[in-house]
């Protein structure tokens, strides 16, 4: 092997020893990623359910749901 082929190697070793190093943090990262999309997710499936109770609530009757269009508009 030639000087070249080893300092090649040798940055390809460091190079995998910092992508080793990285992964746990980035598991972590990932990890927090996806807990604060979650309470994202939850944050708005709360808040369609009381649009969507309110909107229930405001036409109690399908006879009715004509005049809470015409009344929406």
């Amino acid at each position: 092997m030639s000087t070249q082929d080893l300092m090649r190697e040798l940055g390809l070793a460091r190079t995998k020893i910092k992508k080793l190093e990285l992964e746990p943090d980035v598991a972590e990262r990932t990890k927090e990623y996806q807990h604060s999309v979650q309470q994202e997710m939850e944050k708005l499936d709360e808040s369609a359910r009381s649009v969507n109770s309110g909107v229930l609530e405001g036409c109690p009757c399908p006879e009715t749901s004509g005049q809470c269009d015409a009344a929406n508009r």
